[in-house]
């Protein structure tokens, strides 16, 4: 057991400085023991915190041991040596434990830092544990730990701290150097060591001068001394990673000429080294080296000789480790020193063999998606070994690029002569055609693709290659087409369509098929657009397609007119295709095709969806304006001017069905007034000139539309339109209403109609009676009721609704001052002559239209004589007597004040008829109906002047006489009294 501190250090300091020394060893014992104490693995943060105190107390120790002025060699050395045992021993523990941690966590950078750590602590806790002056083998013992100390705080980032020791280690190099006999092989490995530190040191400070100092110092050490293979191994490991470092260094400066050459010197060195050893391991190192010399070689100034030399290195490092990355660079290198076309060849295919057989290859590919060649490094590509063996070829200069094709039509032909066609070199060297493709390639790229293409037929490429392949052909399509080149832009539309880029789906290939010809049609060759059509398959028809099929036909009307139905119906049709074929054919003054065109467009446009992808209301008014041109041409022929008109109505019913769309929307457009004004004063002067040409529903539906777009622009704040004029529209469409259920055929149909008629003719009278309420004054109103009357009264007598008649007269007798005198001549005239009306509707109908004439004192003579016969006939008929005799004595009231007017043939019937009667009276012994008929006639006989008046008046006289009518008479006056 060591003496306690007070004793061994009480002789030799004051009392302060020596219980400041006491305290902090005391301190730093218990910290080696807190240290000592963290054995479990999973201790490293903590472990680092321990380290951390541990390198505080072990610095205030070294401090308060120099206060107290400690001498190098005490008088009590005992003590002091064992003091000394008890640090190096406690710093041979820690080493060890650095060195289990080292090899317990060799791929775990974050115990690098406690490693590094560990061993500054240990290797200062040995050197202060050493006895001075140190020997020869304790000075060899002591520059190994402290390069490995600094070694590791160099990998742990800790610059810092492994400055002062690299310092410490140079002192021991001087001292080991000054030795008068020579270092042995452990003293040789150990300043190998040493100085390989240094370089990565000064390399890491960016002290290149002192790099190349420390190698020239090993390369003086091996020169004399001769060590162990692993030496010479961490040697060339250093000399390759310093090398490194130089070549990647960036960014430029203006000692990089001097450094290339320093690593290439360094290079040499380590290859000459690696020459004299055997194994696996130093064939590795060995490719590793001359792969770097030739890219140090590279990197210098432009020299064909240092190019010759990377390019030897490459071709020994193929030899030792070849493989498709190596042979790429062979190619390079082949290229930069300008060899011929058949050394570029020979290079170029043995780097495509070695390319196709790397088994690696395959599964990288297919998921990566080629862009353009000439912008990849060699680092992005480095993964791609196919892709990288291509890019080579953009490193040909502008004068060669032609043999780039070269080379890739002998790669493919070559390939199947390896037996390996189906590898992924053939779909890069496919897509680097396409991309390295320019202008003048067309040649070679179409045979290219030819061979694959009937050497291959089931040959495809990627979707990711396919695409990549397709765009750049499109690119020099568009730019040949740009030029006005179409014949060259659609050769390379059409080479985009090749079966080995159909892993695409169709509408890509249909889409470079639709450039190709766009491209035709440019050049007139419209044979050549239907035959490039024909690629498409039928199934997979789009609107666009059949759109160019119509612009190559579009010389036959009827060809192209089926062609655009086809259109409209494909999937990707919009009405946008239909405006550029109108465009096509008013360009080619095809005014029937233009035409037929313009109505398609109308026709499909009525839905929603598609009339708001342009301004329908416009097209509407379009079309309207050619079938009112076509109306007034003079050399339209009849069956054209019978089916314009129909055309025309239908515009008209959608313009209004659009209008009304508009109007219910929440932002109706400001021009919606003038556009409604438009179209209903259009279709009303198209009616009102052209009515009389036109077939009856094409009338009436022009009046109806009419009449729909009046009432319409009114509602949405339209000028004030011409009362009549609407309502002559409206009884225009009734009346063409009451024509066609006329033309209709009998039956059923027939019947449905006339009540359909009367329904609107109803609505029309009830409207009608509505304005002249609100507008006394409305022009032609008489005339409006008139026809409508009458329209109804013919419903009426069709229907045979012979009680609505009456109801209709009885109506009249409300506002007799208004009923319509050709309506009440129409309804007694129809009723008269027909043979189904029963008689006591015929006698109410007359009763109530005379009586509503003698009301308004609005009679025809003649008229009201016949009507009178019509009503007493039927009464005597049925025995109604009575109410014939008051018809009878009528009409003598009529006869005496119109008897130059009353027809002649209606007196006499009426004289004969009361004469007739009164006999039959007389006959029937009733003398006083007798008395009354036969006095009747006398009247009328004497109102007409008629020779029989004295007759009439003796044979009255001896009736009476005969029948004692006198006392009949005081009788019947003596009942009534009573």
């Amino acid at each position: 057991m060591a003496p306690p501190a007070r004793q061994q250090l009480g002789n030799h300091a004051g009392p302060s400085a020596a219980l400041v020394l006491v305290e902090t060893t005391a301190r730093l014992r218990a910290q080696l023991a807190q240290v000592e104490q963290l054995t479990s693995a999973d201790a490293r943060a903590e472990l680092g915190r321990e380290l951390a105190t541990l390198d505080e107390r072990l610095r205030t120790y070294e401090a308060a041991a120099a206060s107290a002025a400690v001498p190098t060699q005490p008088a009590d050395g005992v003590a002091s040596s064992g003091w000394k045992d008890e640090l190096d021993s406690k710093g041979t523990q820690l080493w060890n434990r650095s060195t289990a941690l080292k090899h317990a966590h060799p791929d775990d950078e974050s115990w690098l830092g406690v490693v590094a750590g560990l061993r500054l602590v240990a290797y200062r806790l040995i050197r202060l544990g050493a006895i001075e002056p140190l020997s020869s083998a304790d000075r060899v013992s002591h520059l190994s730990l402290a390069t490995k100390a600094a070694t590791a705080l160099l990998d742990a980032g800790r610059l810092s701290d492994a400055e002062p020791l690299m310092t410490e280690c140079a002192k021991l190099v001087t001292a080991l150097e000054q030795d008068a006999q020579p270092p042995g092989n452990e003293s040789v490995r150990h300043l190998l060591a040493y100085f390989c530190f240094r370089m990565r040191f000064s390399l890491t400070t960016s002290k290149i001068s002192l790099v190349s100092w420390a190698v020239n110092k090993a390369q003086t050490l091996l020169k004399a001394s001769t060590v162990l293979w692993r030496d010479v191994e961490h040697l060339v490991h250093t000399l390759i990673h310093v090398a490194s470092a130089l070549v990647q260094s960036s960014p430029p400066s203006s000692d990089d000429e001097l450094n290339n050459e320093m690593g290439r010197e360094w290079l040499q060195w380590a290859l000459e080294l690696l020459e004299a050893a055997e194994g696996q391991d130093a064939r590795a190192l060995q490719a590793v080296a001359l792969r770097l010399f030739a890219q140090f070689c590279l990197a210098a100034k432009s020299d064909g000789e240092l190019v010759a030399k990377a390019e030897t290195a490459l071709r020994q490092v193929l030899e030792l480790d070849p493989s498709p990355a190596l042979h790429r660079r062979v190619v390079k290198l082949v290229i930069v020193r300008g060899a011929s076309d058949a050394e570029v060849a020979a290079a170029f295919l043995a780097a495509a063999k070695a390319t196709a057989v790397d088994s690696a290859e395959g599964a990288l590919c297919a998921s990566f998606s080629a862009r353009r060649l000439a912008f990849f490094s060699d680092s992005s590509l480095a993964l791609f070994p196919a892709l990288s063996l291509l890019a080579t070829l953009e490193q040909l200069p502008a004068s060669r690029k032609s043999l780039r094709m070269q080379l890739l039509e002998k790669t493919v032909s070559e390939l199947s002569t390896w037996g390996i066609v189906h590898c992924d070199l053939l779909k890069q060297v496919v897509v680097a055609a396409a991309v390295l493709a320019s202008e003048a390639d067309k040649r070679a790229i179409t045979l290219l693709l030819n061979t694959v293409q009937q050497g291959l037929p089931t040959f495809r490429l990627s979707p990711a290659e396919a695409l990549t392949g397709v765009t750049i052909l499109r690119r020099l399509g568009d730019k040949a087409s740009s030029g006005k080149r179409f014949s060259d832009a659609a050769d390379w539309f059409l080479l985009a369509t090749s079966s080995v880029f159909r892993s695409l789906p169709f509408t890509t290939t249909a889409k470079s098929i639709r450039k190709a010809a766009l491209c035709f049609l440019e050049v007139g060759q419209d044979a050549r657009v239907e035959e490039v059509m024909q690629l498409v398959p039928s199934d997979q028809d789009e609107a666009k397609d059949c759109f160019l099929r119509f612009c190559a036909c579009r010389g036959n009307v009827p060809k192209a007119l089926a062609t655009l139905k086809v259109m409209i119906s494909a999937p990707g049709f919009s009405p946008k295709l239909l405006q550029w074929a109108y465009k096509l054919a008013a360009e080619q003054n095809d005014k029937n095709l233009a035409f037929a065109i313009t109505e398609l467009l109308c026709e499909v446009c009525q839905a929603p969806e598609v009339a708001a992808q342009l301004d329908y209301m416009v097209l509407t008014r379009s079309v309207i304006r050619q079938h009112v041109v076509r109306l007034q041409g003079s050399d339209a022929s009849d069956e054209l001017k019978n089916d314009v008109p129909r055309s025309a109505l239908k515009q008209l019913q959608s313009g209004l069905l659009l209008a009304r769309r508009l109007k219910a929307s929440n932002h109706p457009p400001a021009s919606l007034v003038k556009e409604i004004t438009w179209l209903y004063k259009t279709s009303f002067n198209l009616g009102a000139e052209f009515c009389g040409r036109w077939t009856t529903s094409t009338s009436t539906g022009f009046f109806d539309v009419t009449v729909a777009l009046i009432e319409l622009a009114s509602q949405v704040g339209g000028d004030v339109v011409d009362a009549s004029k609407l309502w002559t529209c409206r009884l225009a469409v009734v009346s063409g209403k009451f024509a066609l259920a006329r033309e209709t055929g009998g039956g059923q149909g027939q019947t449905q109609a006339y009540k359909e008629l009367l329904n609107d003719v109803n609505s029309f009278l009830e409207s009608l009676d509505v304005a002249l309420a609100s507008t006394p004054q409305l022009e032609k109103a008489e005339q409006l009721l008139e026809t409508g009357y009458a329209d109804k009264v013919a419903a009426l007598v069709h229907l045979e609704d012979w009680p609505a008649l009456v109801e209709l007269l009885e109506a009249f007798e409300d506002h007799p001052e208004t009923a319509p005198l050709p309506v009440l001549k129409l309804i007694v005239d129809t009723v008269t002559k027909s043979k189904s009306c029963p008689l006591d509707h015929v006698g109410a109908i007359l009763r109530k239209t005379l009586a509503l004439l003698y009301g308004r004192q609005d009679l025809d003579v003649s008229s009201m004589a016949m009507w009178l016969r019509m009503l007493v006939h039927p009464l005597v008929i049925r025995r109604e007597l009575d109410h014939a005799l008051d018809y009878v004595q009528n009409a003598q009231q009529f006869i005496e004040q119109h008897k130059y007017e009353y027809p002649e043939d209606e007196s006499s019937w009426m004289l004969s008829t009361a004469w007739d009667e009164g006999l039959n009276a007389f006959a029937a012994s009733s003398p006083i109906a007798g008395t009354t008929w036969c006095s009747t006639a006398l009247e009328i006989a004497r109102a007409v002047d008629s020779p029989l008046v004295e007759t009439i008046e003796s044979q009255l006289e001896q009736l009476k006489a005969r029948y004692v009518v006198k006392e009949e008479e005081e009788a019947a006056g003596a009942l009534l009294l009573a």
